[in-house]
């Protein structure tokens, strides 16, 4: 089985582009779980994220990484939210 992969994004109340933004992380990410809540943001943000893995698939000897996995993927979600158009920000405030 996979790992199981769950980002949730925040982002601020009355955002206009909440299915454009959704579209497009699934698009970036198809293998992850995207969540959106709203929140006290001015802008998209990345609120947690959660990287399971099973661990009877690494050999005993071997230390899992998830860590350094879970901050990849973070970083990932966050490259894709800087990439977005300003026009898909928000312009309530």
């Amino acid at each position: 089985m996979p790992p199981e992969e769950k980002i949730t994004i925040e982002i601020p109340h009355g955002y206009s582009q909440r299915d454009a933004l959704l579209q497009f992380l699934e698009s970036k990410f198809p293998r992850v779980e995207i969540s959106l809540i709203h929140s006290e943001v001015d802008k998209p943000q990345v609120g947690e994220t959660l990287v399971e893995y099973d661990s009877s698939a690494q050999p005993a000897t071997a230390e899992p990484a998830q860590g350094e996995d879970a901050r990849a993927v973070l970083d990932e979600v966050e490259e894709a939210l800087s990439q977005l158009p300003n026009s898909a920000k928000s312009s309530s405030g």
